[in-house]
């Protein structure tokens, strides 16, 4: 864990994957403190660089290839900062993380790239279990459109698993 923090300590904070890497060992550490304050910086740090370059995506119909990167990477950071969000009880900020900011960003990337790379099985079942815990089934019917849970979400939603088992005790990876 230290030699990994160490590692964490030289990458830029300018890049999603950095977070999520972050916020990934704080969670892993039983660290939920240290995740929050991690979700936070990155919310700061990347979100409106982020919500520029979807936006911008959006009135244009077309991305530049490097902020088309960026943008997928912010989608796959928003499932770890979800993650956190449950794991501290705020099912409305996991869901504005894995719904909003990750499966819409990333439909509307794959829509107008003609690349679906960032739509992968992680977005879906955090989008999807965070939907689930909302109640949400307008939210749960636009997600089955392009695909469907795992099983390990699936247990989560049933309660056969708890979010604790999933994020921190790693008995299952919906990530």
């Amino acid at each position: 864990t230290e030699k990994s923090q160490q590692a964490l300590d030289n990458l830029p904070d300018d890049e999603p994957q950095t977070y999520y890497m972050r916020v990934r060992l704080a969670l892993l550490s039983d660290d939920l403190s240290a995740a929050q304050a991690y979700s936070k910086q990155a919310q700061e740090t990347l979100g409106v660089r982020a919500d520029e370059i979807f936006n911008q995506m959006l009135a244009e119909r077309k991305i530049d290839p490097d902020d088309a990167s960026f943008l997928a990477s912010f989608v796959n950071y928003n499932m770890v900062d979800a993650a956190v969000s449950l794991l501290a009880g705020d099912t409305d900020a996991a869901f504005q993380s894995a719904y909003e900011r990750g499966y819409n960003y990333a439909y509307y990337l794959a829509y107008i790239s003609d690349d679906s790379s960032a739509l992968t099985q992680s977005v879906i079942n955090m989008a999807t279990l965070c939907a689930a815990l909302m109640k949400n089934d307008e939210a749960q019917e636009t997600i089955k459109q392009y695909g469907e849970c795992d099983e390990a979400t699936r247990q989560i939603i049933d309660g056969e698993l708890s979010l604790r088992d999933v994020f921190v005790e790693r008995k299952a990876d919906i990530l």
